[in-house]
């Protein structure tokens, strides 16, 4: 007697073993996918033959007929005998059998194809069932091990509203006041910019702060969808935006963000996934969004779908030239990028709840929340569609309070879709003139960084010395001090130990040259210096009085005679009286 098989519990095993049964159930569920979409394929095509066979029935012989080579190749050809026809029995064989037999093998192909596409269709039906069991095992599993994490983990960060704060602050939103002075139905201001980088997006709301990235890459497709392309949306919460966040760890408010952020911009099929498809099958446009909190302080939907909205009119991804063989990527130098195929952008408003529905609180912030019964998300377009809406608590609304509530989205969606498409515009001007948008430069650091009033920082770079700097002579100043590098106290400069040397070589040559003439006495130089000036005088004086006896005659071109030259007497007695006096002068000294 054989034993029975007994299963083991899913509630036995631990979370890998869960996660590797679940791998397990996806990859078969894949398999039978596949084989089921193949059958239904041969299916279809043997329902073809069948419909070919009547066709061919009501030929003669010598009819012509298109006869097919291929799935999209065509030959035009003479039908010998309408009777006869070549039947593909399996394997690539074929038989030729007349219109009776061909008929029956193809109807009882059709009856086995048939029986296999139920089993395998009866398969997939309990794998779904078998993966929801394991998934929601998972889950459980996860949930009691996050209850039973340690005191430490679960000390609550931040301190919660006290019964006081409530209390005023309800009593003040039921008199129609708000502490920001907004009434109940008036939104927070809304700033929206682009980077200078494609893609990117930082909106404000109030003093909640999303920056969003877009990026792509070339994928394979799902067998599923083989022409389509891939929206990917991820979420940071890090605890720079709330300190109750802890890092890497989503959490219940973070799948919940990402989840209604899928439903508001995949779901709702504002992006033409089609367009993303290089080649079917083979190679798609994976784009990724990337949204990351810097601060939150209410609305963070509303101002993470606008962000991603933005970031996503922003984007253009590279463009592409298909190849045989291969697919050429081009930078945004080589050819134009291409911008996404959006067909409207969704809009999402949050509005609070209160006294049962009662009353609205339009964009309430994270106090003002804390105290309301719930609130309401709907995402809207400018053309006044609906795209999503989504209830937080489970209150019962009226006909009249959800149209209220989405009256007041459509509004505001109009309103924030000129803002996007003016910032866009801006954006594309700039761009067109070849000029770099200052992107998040316009905006300072610390307002988009922090949700305070801290004035800005001012950094200084540190000063960078290139080899060495020339002297500065500065005037004397007395309202000015100058620095010293205490370094270069008692340290000699190279320079003036150059010159002092090039100086003392100078003096050495010139001494070997005089011949014993020390150039520092003084009184030896002034000696020699006075003896050369009377030596040169001498010989002028010896001259000058050699020619005051003699006459001077010049002879005239032209002329035969020579002619006297008398210089006049007032001059010449003044050399004389000149040349006497330097006489007396000379025999005394």
């Amino acid at each position: 007697m054989t034993e029975e098989q007994r299963g083991v519990p899913l509630s036995e095993l631990s979370l890998q073993q869960l996660g590797e049964l679940q791998k397990n159930c996806e990859q078969e569920l894949t398999f039978f996918q596949d084989s089921f979409n193949a059958l239904k394929a041969l299916l279809s095509r043997n329902e073809k033959s069948i419909s070919a066979l009547e066709d061919v029935k009501v030929g003669t012989a010598g009819h012509t007929a298109l006869i097919p080579l291929s799935e999209s190749l065509y030959i035009r050809a003479e039908l010998s005998d309408p009777n006869k026809h070549m039947v593909e029995i399996g394997t690539g064989y074929f038989v030729e059998l007349d219109r009776e037999k061909a008929k029956g093998i193809f109807d009882r192909k059709k009856e086995h194809i048939a029986k296999q596409v139920e089993t395998v269709e009866g398969i997939l039906k309990e794998k779904r069932r078998t993966r929801a069991y394991i998934s929601d095992a998972f889950q459980t599993k996860v949930q009691a091990q996050l209850a039973n994490m340690n005191t430490q983990q679960n000390i609550m960060r931040v301190p919660p509203l006290t019964t006081c704060e409530k209390e005023v602050i309800l009593e003040a939103l039921k008199s129609g006041k708000r502490f920001d002075f907004r009434g109940l139905e008036e939104f927070r201001g809304v700033k929206l910019v682009v980077g200078s980088e494609i893609g990117t997006a930082i909106c404000t709301i109030g003093n909640t702060k999303v920056i969003a990235a877009v990026s792509a890459q070339i994928a394979e497709p799902s067998s599923m969808r083989p022409h389509k392309g891939v929206i990917i949306i991820d979420v940071d919460l890090s605890p720079m935006a709330n300190v109750s966040n802890e890092h890497d760890r989503l959490g219940s408010k973070g799948m919940e963000l990402i989840r209604l952020l899928e439903l508001i911009i995949r779901d709702s099929r504002c992006i033409d996934v089609e367009s993303l498809c290089i080649r079917a099958g083979k190679e798609i446009w994976k784009v990724r969004v990337d949204v990351r909190i810097l601060d939150e302080d209410g609305s963070l939907l509303d101002c993470a779908c606008l962000a991603a909205i933005t970031a996503l009119q922003h984007f253009k991804r590279p463009n592409v030239t298909l190849e045989p063989h291969h697919t050429l990527i081009y930078s945004e130098y080589e050819k134009a990028p291409v911008p996404l195929n959006i067909y409207h952008m969704p809009i999402c408003t949050t509005i609070g709840l209160l006294d049962k529905g009662q009353m609205v609180v339009i964009d309430p912030t994270e106090k003002e929340a804390a105290c309301l019964d719930g609130s309401i998300v709907v995402a809207c377009n400018k053309r006044r569609e609906v795209c999503a809406l989504h209830q937080s608590t489970n209150l019962v609304l009226s006909t009249k309070q959800i149209e209220r509530c989405v009256k007041l989205a459509m509004s505001r969606a109009e309103a924030l879709t000129a803002v996007v498409s003016d910032v866009i515009k801006q954006d594309q001007r700039e761009r067109s003139a070849f000029k770099r948008p200052d992107g998040f430069s316009i905006t300072t650091p610390s307002l988009i960084l922090t949700s305070g009033t801290a004035a800005a920082r001012q950094i200084n770079a540190p000063r960078i010395q290139h080899g060495r700097e020339p002297e500065e002579k500065m005037l004397y100043q007395p309202s000015v001090i100058v620095n010293e590098n205490p370094l270069s106290v008692g340290s000699v400069k190279q320079e003036e130990v150059d010159e002092d040397a090039l100086i003392a070589e100078q003096l050495s040559i010139i001494q070997n040259s005089v011949g014993g003439v020390a150039v520092s006495d003084p009184q030896s130089s002034g000696v020699s210096k006075r003896k050369k000036e009377k030596e040169m005088v001498d010989d002028l004086l010896d001259g000058i009085c050699d020619s005051e006896e003699e006459e001077v005659k010049t002879e005239i071109l032209g002329s035969s005679e020579p002619m006297e030259v008398v210089l006049p007497v007032v001059e010449q007695q003044k050399d004389e009286e000149d040349v006497t006096s330097w006489r007396k002068k000379k025999k005394k000294v």
